[in-house]
């Protein structure tokens, strides 16, 4: 268990997150997930969950093996299944350095997240999938629908609706700052 610690903090490191930022993020505290980082304390699956959100990653990925590697291919039936809370599939594992976090998002008719639902970075790439959305950011709104794509650098993302009369999927690649 101590290694998902150092994974834990290794990855909030390199997301720039303080301790009390993802205290924040996930509800845990502070001297909880420092204990955690250290190895000192075993988190519950629940707990795990919530970080990996907070992380933008899957639990999965807190038990990958370090190795570096050229390519991970993942077939369908082999992923892990979307989260439930929180709308999206990570798409690709992060043992592959890169600098691109790809997943796909899933919205129910009508259905809305706002920014702090929705993982973001400095830039991000939609490119809706199916359905019809409304993309919200630096107060403007963008309709679009499957096909549409969307490239915002450094947005103030608002958020994403599903504002069609079925469900809508989008692929949304974060692209990060220094891999």
């Amino acid at each position: 268990m101590k290694n998902i610690g150092q994974k834990i903090r290794l990855l909030r490191q390199k997301k720039n997150l303080a301790l009390k930022d993802l205290a924040e993020k996930t509800g845990l505290s502070s001297s909880f997930l420092s204990q955690l980082e250290k190895g000192l304390t075993l988190p519950s699956v629940d707990s795990l969950r919530k970080i990996a959100h907070a992380l933008c990653t899957t639990v999965g990925n807190f038990f990958d093996e370090t190795e570096s590697k050229e390519f991970v291919f993942i077939k369908h039936q082999q992923k892990n299944p979307p989260d439930p809370i929180s709308n999206y599939e990570i798409l690709a594992s992060s043992v592959l350095d890169i600098g691109m976090l790809p997943m796909m998002l899933r919205l129910k008719p009508k259905e809305v997240l706002t920014a702090d639902k929705c993982p973001q970075g400095e830039e991000m790439l939609a490119v809706i999938v199916k359905g019809e959305i409304v993309v919200r950011v630096n107060e403007k709104e963008f309709k679009q629908t499957a096909g549409d794509s969307l490239y915002l650098v450094r947005p103030r993302f608002q958020s994403i609706e599903n504002g069609g009369q079925k469900d809508a999927a989008v692929l949304w690649t974060i692209l990060r700052q220094n891999g």
